[in-house]
């Protein structure tokens, strides 16, 4: 049952605080999630452009033989790695930097 009293003015302030803070961590994840899969596709982009020195990327990513699956190249895997962390670092940063500007308070 839902108690009729309005909060007292420390218990509005202090679910304003969880609240607040709650949405830049939602902002900072869920940008930083969406960073990490622009990444992966960026890494495909870069080894079709000639980007990275791999060799094998098509037999990583197309042929993939299940049998022989130590030779499809680890750098491959690597920079697919490295391009979907450096991705998601950086949305993660714009992510908190968005949801900080969402929500900081406007009256100062």
């Amino acid at each position: 049952m839902v108690d009729p009293e309005p909060l007292d003015r420390e218990l509005a302030l202090a679910s304003h605080w969880v609240v607040k803070r709650g949405m830049i961590i939602a902002s900072v994840v869920v940008c930083g999630v969406l960073g990490a899969g622009i990444g992966f596709p960026a890494a495909f982009i870069g080894f079709d452009l000639g980007v990275y020195d791999t060799a094998d990327v098509h037999d990583l990513v197309f042929l993939i033989d299940w049998d022989d699956i130590g030779n499809t190249g680890p750098d491959a895997i690597l920079w697919i790695f490295v391009s979907m962390s450096v991705f998601g670092i950086l949305g993660a940063v714009i992510g908190g930097f968005f949801g900080y500007r969402i929500t900081r308070s406007k009256d100062k």
